[in-house]
């Protein structure tokens, strides 16, 4: 063995480097260097070879993280026969080294399958998370519904009928679920309104007019709002919808929107 005198590596110092160079690990300078050196030296040669040849082996991408079965079994037969003609002339580190490299195509293999493994485990959390994200979403979107059913179709459930005059007038259906003091407003038609604005909910007895909430309606002129308050069957008298600004007042200042009268319940 001989050192070349062009490269600035040592026989030690290149032949540690030999592995990395037939797995292409090396940056374009370091691997100008063992290259300058196997040159000149036979045995960084021989070794170099070897290891070309195991690495050629490799597959590139590995289906799977896994090297298939009768590639992995051709690299060993052939790193067992060369070890075995080697034991005799060469130095036992060549023996070693030689079986470095397969060492090493193992633990890539281990490696892409542990990535993969960690990859697809995380890619199915995440997909449940989303999953349990929807369920909870449509399991709100049920209760909400059971809810809104409850209000409409209860035993104690009355309805008053809300109107108004007028081209094109906006209508309304109140449904007081007295059991639970819950009152569930469906309108439609309404006018879309300035800002600041708001429609008004009014509760109206004999003595007062109870203001109930603002809402205001969608681009399509509907609108659905439900308010709590606690009141005696026979003290409500009407119940009507005015136009107010958007934060409420404690008493009716704009138009009458929308009006209904509860004699009938």
């Amino acid at each position: 063995m001989s050192d070349d005198s062009r490269s600035s590596l040592n026989h030690e110092e290149a032949y540690a480097q030999l592995g990395a160079l037939a797995l292409g690990a090396l940056d374009p300078a370091e691997e100008q260097s063992v290259l300058m050196h196997a040159e000149g030296c036979a045995e960084c040669s021989a070794e170099l070879a070897v290891m070309r040849e195991v690495a050629a082996g490799m597959p590139e991408n590995p289906s799977g993280g896994v090297m298939e079965p009768e590639r992995s079994r051709a690299i060993r037969a052939s790193l067992v026969e060369r070890a075995g003609r080697s034991a005799t002339s060469a130095p036992p580190v060549n023996y070693w080294r030689t079986f470095s490299i397969a060492a090493t195509i193992a633990i890539a293999a281990l490696g892409t399958a542990l990535y993969r493994e960690y990859s697809e485990r995380a890619a199915l959390s995440n997909a449940v998370a989303a999953r349990a994200a929807v369920t909870d979403s449509l399991e709100r979107v049920l209760r909400e519904k059971t809810d809104q059913l409850a209000a409409i179709t209860g035993r104690d459930v009355r309805v008053v009928e809300l109107s108004s005059s007028g081209v094109r007038a906006p209508s309304a259906r109140m449904f007081w679920d007295r059991a639970t003091n819950r009152w569930t407003i469906y309108a439609h038609g309404l006018s879309q309104l300035a800002p600041g604005r708001a429609y008004e909910l009014w509760l109206v007895t004999a003595d007062t007019k109870i203001p109930a909430g603002t809402f205001k309606p969608a681009s399509d002129g509907t609108a659905t709002f439900t308010a709590t308050y606690t009141l005696a069957p026979l003290e409500l008298k009407a119940i009507a919808v005015t136009e107010e600004p958007e934060s409420g007042v404690p008493a009716p200042t704009g138009p009458i929107v929308l009006l209904g009268t509860a004699d009938a319940i």
